[in-house]
This record gives C-alpha cells, sequence and structure tokens, in this order.
C-alpha cells in the first residue's frame, strides 16, 4: 500500500486525500457545473487543490512536500471526484433546465428525449 502513500499508516491519507480532498474535489466540480465554465477548466483548478492537499500531508504528517509521484496520487483522485461531481451536476442541469429536450440516463450522463 505505500504506493498509494507515505504515511505509516492508511488513515492519513483516507482523511486528507479521500474525505477532505475528495469532497472538496467534488463541490468545486458541482460549482463548476453550476456556473457553466468549460471542463477543460477545470483539471487546471484542482492541480491548485492538490497543491492544498499535498501541503496538509507535509504539514501535518511530517510528509515529503516535493515529491511528485504523491502529488500525482493526490491529484489524480481530486480530479476523479472533481469530475464525478462536475457530470453529475451537469446531468442535473440538463435534466432539471431542458426537461422537454433531455432525459438523465445514468448518474451522470444525459442523452436527447425522442419525440
Amino acid at each position: 500500500m505505500t504506493f498509494i502513500h507515505e504515511e505509516a499508516s492508511f488513515w492519513p491519507f483516507l482523511i486528507l486525500t479521500i474525505a477532505l480532498g475528495g469532497w472538496c474535489a467534488k463541490v468545486a466540480g458541482r460549482k463548476f457545473a453550476a456556473s457553466w465554465r468549460p471542463f477543460y477548466m477545470l483539471p487546471v483548478v484542482i492541480l491548485v487543490l492538490a497543491f492544498g492537499i499535498r501541503f496538509l500531508h507535509y504539514g501535518l504528517y511530517n510528509a515529503t512536500l516535493f515529491s511528485l509521484h504523491y502529488f500525482l496520487v493526490d491529484y489524480a483522485f481530486a480530479l476523479a471526484f472533481a469530475i464525478w461531481g462536475y457530470f453529475t451536476k451537469r446531468s442535473e442541469l440538463m435534466n432539471g433546465l431542458y426537461p422537454w429536450a433531455f432525459k438523465r440516463y445514468c448518474l451522470v450522463g444525459w442523452r436527447e428525449t425522442k419525440f
């Protein structure tokens, strides 16, 4: 498991990266979708969030601050949560604002309705 986290326990990774970082990334993704911003801007903003998560690991648990490997792990998890939040909100918006044109068919998708 040290491939994913570098602390002695799995709990700091679970609390900081998954719970706190994932929640913040999902909220950021939902806000991006709610303001109709394009998807390509989301990974850039999540980069800043991943730096923050890495700094919390460094400050609270004395982890390595400038580690490309663990930064990419934090970034990947945060980006996954942000994409999930973005597309769930976009799906809600498309179904809520245009119910005559689009129908929700899964958690993160929509399709055109047939007349």
